[in-house]
C-alpha cells in the first residue's frame, strides 16, 4: 500500500527512490525527476558521482556529470572534486586539469580537496615534479595540507621508485600537526616496502608510526604481512597476524589470503591449507584470488586431486572459474596426460566464453583433443 505511481507524482521521497538513484536504476528521465525530489538533485546525484568515482569508473563519472548539466542543474565544488577524484585515480592528468578549469569558469575556487586530487593524478601518473608542484601550491594558496595530501606525495614519491624520499617526508612530519588519519600516508610508504618484500623497512617505519602516537590500523598490518611473505619469511607472516589479532583488529580474507597465497606459490601447499581452513573456521568467505592461488599451487605441484578439491569448493561457494583457474587446470591436465578428465573442463571452458587457445594452456592439449 502506498507504493503506486500517484505517490511519486506528488513529489514525495521514498527510500526506494533513494536506491534507485544510488543504483542508477531507470531511464534518463526517471532519474531527473528523482534528482529534483531529492532537494535540488545536485546532492543527490553526487551519490552516483561518489559511487563510479569509488569503483575507478571514470567515464561513468563524466557521464554522470555531463547528464547533470543537461538536467540544468549547476554543480558545485563538492560535485567537481568527486569527478576529479575519478580521473585521478587512473592518473588521468590532463581529465584532472578540465575539471579545474571548469570550475574557475563558474566561479568556483579549488579547494584543499582539489588541489590534493592533482597532487594525487601526477603521482598515479608517474609525474613526480608535477606532483611536487602540485603539493607546493596547497601551500602556496595558503592551505594546510592534510593526512590526504602527505598521502597523495607519498603514492607520487614511491610510485617513481623514490621510497626514501617518502620516508623523508613523513619523518618530517611535526608530531603537533600528526592526527590520527596520517597512518594511511605512512601504510603507503610501508606497502612500497611489502611490495618489495623489504620487511624490516616496513616494520621499521611501522615503529616508526607507533612512536609518533599513530595508532596502525588493518591496511598498516596486512600491508607487513606482506611484505614478510614476499620476503619468504611465513612464520613472520603468521606472528603479524597473531599480533593484529592481539591488538583487537581482524585479518579479515586480504590478510589471511596474501599469506596462504605466498605459501601456494612456495610450494607449501599444506601450510597454505592449514590458512584456508582457518579463515573458513573464522566464518570468513574465501575470495576467488585465494582460490585460484590454491588451485595454481596444487597443480604447480602435480597435484590434481587437491587442484580439482579446490576447484569443487570454489563453484560451492557460488563463483565461477576464470581463465586462470582454467588454465592452470588444463596444463597440468596437460602435463599429466590425463585427457578424458581435460576434456569437460575444456568445454566448460568454451561455455564459459573463454577461448582455450594455444597461448593459454599449450598446444598439446589442443591437439590432442581435437585428434
Amino acid at each position: 500500500a502506498g507504493c503506486g505511481g500517484d505517490t511519486a507524482a506528488k513529489g514525495r521521497w521514498r527510500p526506494s527512490d533513494e536506491l534507485r538513484l544510488f543504483a542508477g536504476a531507470g531511464t534518463d528521465g526517471e532519474l531527473a525527476a528523482l534528482h529534483a525530489r531529492a532537494g535540488g538533485g545536485v546532492g543527490a546525484a553526487s551519490v552516483g558521482l561518489e559511487l563510479c568515482a569509488a569503483r575507478g569508473d571514470a567515464e561513468g563519472a563524466q557521464g554522470v556529470f555531463e547528464d547533470m548539466l543537461q538536467q540544468g542543474l549547476e554543480p558545485d565544488v563538492v560535485t567537481f572534486n568527486t569527478l576529479a577524484k575519478a580521473h585521478a585515480a587512473r592518473g588521468d592528468v590532463e581529465a584532472v586539469a578540465r575539471v579545474v578549469r571548469d570550475m574557475a569558469s563558474r566561479g568556483l575556487e579549488p579547494s584543499l580537496v582539489t588541489l590534493t586530487t592533482t597532487v594525487l593524478a601526477q603521482g598515479k601518473a608517474g609525474d613526480l615534479q608535477g606532483a611536487q608542484l602540485a603539493f607546493d601550491t596547497i601551500r602556496e594558496s595558503r592551505m594546510e595540507p592534510n593526512a590526504a595530501s602527505y598521502s597523495a606525495l607519498v603514492v607520487a614519491y614511491t610510485s617513481a621508485g623514490r621510497v626514501d624520499k617518502a620516508e623523508e617526508l613523513l619523518l618530517s612530519l611535526p608530531d603537533a600537526g600528526l592526527e590520527a588519519s596520517h597512518i594511511i600516508a605512512f601504510n603507503v610508504a610501508i606497502d612500497a616496502h611489502a611490495r618489495t618484500g623489504d620487511a624490516a623497512a616496513a616494520a621499521r617505519l611501522l615503529d616508526e608510526a607507533r612512536s609518533r602516537r599513530l595508532a596502525p590500523d588493518s591496511v598498516s598490518y596486512r600491508a607487513l604481512v606482506k611484505a614478510h611473505t614476499r620476503g619468504g619469511d611465513f612464520s613472520g607472516a603468521r606472528k603479524v597476524l597473531a599480533d593484529m589479532q592481539t591488538s583487537g583488529l581482524e585479518p579479515g580474507v586480504v590478510g589471511f589470503a596474501t599469506l596462504a597465497s605466498g605459501l601456494a606459490r612456495s610450494g607449501d601447499m599444506a601450510g597454505a591449507s592449514q590458512i584456508f581452513d582457518e579463515l573458513c573456521a573464522l566464518r570468513l568467505s574465501p575470495d576467488m584470488l585465494l582460490h585460484t592461488a590454491l588451485i595454481g599451487g596444487f597443480a604447480e605441484c602435480g597435484d590434481l586431486g587437491g587442484a580439482r578439491r579446490q576447484l569443487e569448493l570454489l563453484r560451492g561457494q557460488g563463483l565461477r572459474p576464470d581463465l586462470f583457474c582454467f588454465t592452470v587446470l588444463l596444463k597440468a591436465y596437460a602435463r599429466a596426460r590425463e585427457w578424458a578428465a581435460a576434456e569437460p573442463l575444456m568445454q566448460e571452458m568454451r561455455a564459459a566464453s573463454f577461448d582455450p587457445s594455444a597461448v593459454s594452456h599449450g598446444r598439446q592439449i589442443i591437439t590432442t583433443l581435437a585428434a
